[in-house]
């Protein structure tokens, strides 16, 4: 007698094991934000833009200052007042807002409802677009299906991707168009005809959308050229059909520049107030040359802004981008590692390399999905040597631990705290302090039982993960063995914190 659960329940069983993932990337993207009160500038200046081009059909945003107050984020020409950002980001934010004007009364709205709406109804569904590009681009890759869904999963909970899918900002846009043009390219190198130019066109818009949304996304613009010339059969045809997509968002942002700020090549970083104006006037829009070497280091390994403590897994890139190259994957190789490079040598040029206020490596959000490829290919690599596997797990289930327990309490933190769990979590815990969600606002639950959902979510995506990562061990006692090596990963990064010990009061 078979012990199988009938054909119908196993076909439920997986279709329920295919949506399982995105319900729990949807539930914590949703479940916690930012204060209200909390509008940082770097968002109010994009929702003004938004405001002005919805309710004014105007780039400037006087009226916006007027009725919402004045905001640290701004340009200034001729007396008038406009977004200190690339209007990619506003443009889509636009879109969202037409559509809430149809459906409600936006007149009376304060700032703070503009930036929730743009958090809630753009950024997590851009987010949630992200984890399906991954997955889709790492299953193309020839990866083992857990392979795909763990490295996908830490990308989108266990790095900083997390909460710039939750907050207005410009950097995980980028992120999801990078990953969208690497699948075009990847995509239409395999095939040929019509569909397979349009491919490349649209990979192409989607770049030059990047740099319409963030300009130092230039950088990988031209980087992804060469990734075109050298994965595709007909290089020189492709790159003038990549490069005709780009030219649409690129003219745009030089007409808006022309309009703004009276010349096409003319940021608005040379129009800041004299307060910005050291921040990012020096060099290149606040980038000098040579990098700073305290910097270099702080971006790979610092508690508060290294990309290798709060998501440990993207150190699986170095035996990635070996796998990647023995596997003839070396056009996606290069640009991955070249991409990385140049954003790491990038920021550490810049006065604000930190970010501000944040967590983890805000200016290389991104470039981070696109990092998770070969972390990807390095998991993998990793996985063939049985006694490393469950350790690679553990660093993933270490990363989401780390960024889920900030982004509970305080998402954006001075660059000052620079232990994050005990200058800042640790504290605001203990005075009864997280940020608001889903339950404290709707529900007027309590603080403690608030918080405790939010740790239950977390604790039910690392325990997905785990699952996943041991399955392939035929036995049950191998299984647990492999997920107890994993999660005590977790002691090495506690032990770490504590020994670092509080930076501030």
């Amino acid at each position: 007698m078979s012990l199988a659960p009938p054909p119908d329940r196993q076909r439920l069983m997986r279709t329920l094991g295919k949506f399982l993932p995105y319900a729990l990337v949807l539930a914590l993207l949703s479940y916690s934000w930012m204060y209200d009160s909390m509008t940082v500038p770097n968002e109010r200046s994009r929702v003004y833009a938004v405001a002005a081009m919805v309710d004014d059909g105007s780039l400037a945003v006087d009226a916006q200052v007027k009725r919402w107050g004045k905001t640290l984020d701004a340009a200034y020409r001729d007396s008038r007042t406009y977004s200190d950002k690339a209007p990619g980001s506003a443009l889509l934010g636009a879109a969202v807002y037409s559509l809430a004007a149809l459906l409600t009364d936006t007149e009376s709205w304060s700032a703070a409802d503009m930036i929730n709406t743009m958090r809630t109804w753009l950024m997590i569904p851009l987010g949630l677009l992200g984890f399906a590009l991954l997955r889709r681009l790492l299953g193309k890759q020839g990866l083992s299906p857990p392979t795909v869904e763990i490295v996908s999963l830490g990308w989108i909970l266990g790095s900083a991707a997390f909460h710039y899918s939750t907050a207005f900002y410009g950097h995980q846009i980028v992120a999801v168009a990078l990953l969208a043009s690497i699948s075009l390219i990847e995509d239409s190198a395999d095939r040929q005809g019509g569909l397979s130019r349009a491919r490349m066109t649209a990979a192409g818009f989607l770049l030059g959308f990047a740099c319409l949304t963030e300009y130092q996304s230039g950088l990988l613009g031209i980087l992804c050229a060469g990734f075109v010339f050298f994965s595709h059969r007909r290089g020189f045809v492709a790159i003038l059909l990549f490069a005709a997509g780009a030219a649409i968002p690129i003219a745009a942002l030089l007409i808006y520049n022309n309009e703004a700020f009276g010349s096409p090549f003319t940021l608005p970083y040379h129009h800041l107030s004299e307060k910005m104006q050291n921040s990012h006037s020096a060099g290149i829009a606040g980038v000098s040359f040579p990098p700073k070497f305290t910097r270099v280091g702080n971006l790979i390994i610092s508690l508060h802004r290294g990309v290798v403590p709060t998501s440990p897994f993207f150190l699986l890139a170095l035996p990635g981008w070996w796998a990647m190259w023995k596997r003839n994957k070396r056009s996606l190789a290069l640009f991955t590692l070249l991409a990385f490079v140049l954003y790491w040598g990038w920021i550490s040029c810049a006065r604000i390399w930190h970010g501000g206020w944040a967590f983890g490596p805000r200016l290389m959000v991104p470039i981070l999905g696109a990092l998770a490829i070969p972390a990807a290919h390095g998991f993998e690599h990793i996985g063939k040597k049985r006694h490393l596997w469950a350790p690679a797990l553990g660093l993933f289930l270490a990363a989401i631990a780390y960024n889920q327990a900030v982004h509970l309490v305080l998402p954006e933190i001075s660059p000052s705290a620079r232990n994050p769990l005990l200058d800042v979590v640790v504290p605001a815990i203990a005075a009864g302090r997280h940020t608001p969600n889903l339950l404290s606002v709707h529900l007027g639950a309590p603080w403690a039982l608030s918080l405790c959902a939010g740790v239950a979510l977390s604790l039910a995506a690392m325990l997905h993960v785990t699952l996943v990562g041991v399955k392939r061990e035929p036995t049950y006692m191998g299984r647990v063995r492999k997920g107890l090596i994993a999660w005590s990963i977790l002691i090495p990064l506690a032990t770490a914190i504590l020994l670092f010990g509080p930076s501030m009061s």
